[in-house]
């Protein structure tokens, strides 16, 4: 079926020609209808980052990328006794070389999978 060209839809507002507009900052968040932070894309250390966060605002997904190129995403889970993040699955892509790792959040088992081959550990590093 051919698609119909410049149609109008009843309703629609009459076409404007398009302003350019730049909008900069350090960080851009999104909240949920409570206010609180769901989606953070931001600059940290020279790398490009796009959090997502659960409802207690605690980070759960993280994609990034570097200047020299590098992207990584992470499923992340909170190590509350040291206080920090660990990521349970990563992936990373350097140079063009993916690998791809998954750590248990209990017992700290890694799995690497790369084009080299795929590792498993049964301790933490």
């Amino acid at each position: 079926m051919a698609k119909r060209k410049n149609r109008k839809l009843s309703g629609s507002a009459p076409s404007e020609t398009a302003k350019e507009s730049v909008v900069v900052g350090n960080r851009l968040n999104v909240t949920d209808g409570d206010g609180k932070r769901r989606i953070s894309l931001f600059i940290e250390d020279d790398k490009a980052m796009l959090a997502f966060y659960d409802k207690q605002e605690m980070a759960r997904f993280l994609i990034a990328e570097t200047p020299d190129g590098s992207a990584v995403m992470s499923a992340l889970e909170p190590n509350v006794e040291k206080d920090v993040y660990e990521d349970t699955f990563r992936l990373v892509v350097s140079s063009g070389e993916p690998e791809l790792v998954m750590r248990d959040a209990i017992f700290k088992n890694v799995s690497v999978m790369s084009p080299k081959g795929f590792f498993t550990s049964d301790e933490a590093d």
